[in-house]
């Protein structure tokens, strides 16, 4: 990523509360590419599409501004991970199949990391971005996870986070684009699962960093009463909003 690191300082955190993506979309976007030599997966985190595509791919190189993240990685034989930015992979000239960015394209320098992408994608290469929203659970959780989000943590949250609430549909794509299934992700979470995620968000650490107190501690009495047994495992199901393309 060019610039940007929110997620450094809890690397681990990320790593444990992000979840993976369905296997049906991974086979769609492998499905986009006539070969499946190498795929470049830009602004990886802890690696949850990395590892998914080298199911379908000969190699994957992860890269992530953050050194941290890229030690919180999860390992795999096909996955190469690297530290660097979204507009400086590395990689050669037209020698990937496939360029993906899991809930991180919003953080680029897009026009930089565009024209990366046209410099390292063979021919026809396809390029496949895609972020998350808020997830739909039961009512009174999802009213105070939106609380949550949209009031405690409004003066936080980093302008580029408005591509996401709107489902990247205002993201520039300067490619052809596809058509695209859709999709979303689950995960079953107790309650401290849920905290976990909530706390790793980036608004949330700014949040502490100025206030020096945890955000999540102004709705976890309400959640708590909304959640019962904090052990019992709640249902999320995550929309997935996708960009997908080709180069000339």
């Amino acid at each position: 990523m060019t610039g940007l690191d929110y997620f450094s300082k809890q690397a681990s955190d990320y790593a444990r509360y992000r979840f993976g993506y369905p296997q049906e979309l991974i086979k769609e976007i492998a499905s986009l590419t006539n070969e499946r030599n190498l795929v470049w997966d830009c602004g990886t985190g802890s690696g949850q599409a990395a590892v998914s595509l080298a199911e379908y791919f000969g190699h994957v190189v992860a890269t992530d501004i953050s050194e941290r993240q890229i030690a919180n990685a999860v390992c795999h034989e096909r996955v190469d991970y690297r530290v660097c930015a979204a507009d400086n992979s590395g990689l050669k000239d037209q020698s990937v199949d496939l360029v993906t960015a899991a809930q991180a394209a919003h953080w680029f320098d897009l026009d930089r990391f565009y024209v990366e992408c046209r410099r390292v994608l063979k021919p026809k290469g396809a390029v496949v971005l895609w972020c998350y929203t808020l997830p739909k659970s039961r009512e009174e959780i999802d009213r105070l996870v939106n609380r949550y989000y949209h009031e405690v943590l409004a003066p936080f949250w980093s302008p580029c986070l408005k591509l996401v609430d709107n489902g990247y549909k205002d993201l520039p794509f300067p490619f052809h684009e596809i058509s695209f299934g859709t999709y979303e992700a689950e995960t079953r979470w107790s309650f401290s699962d849920l905290q976990g995620h909530l706390n790793s968000w980036s608004a949330a650490q700014e949040f502490q960093r100025v206030n020096r107190k945890d955000p999540f501690a102004l709705i976890r009495e309400e959640l708590a009463a909304a959640w019962g047994d904090p052990n019992t495992v709640v249902t999320f199901r995550w929309p997935l909003h996708i960009k997908a393309g080709r180069i000339d």
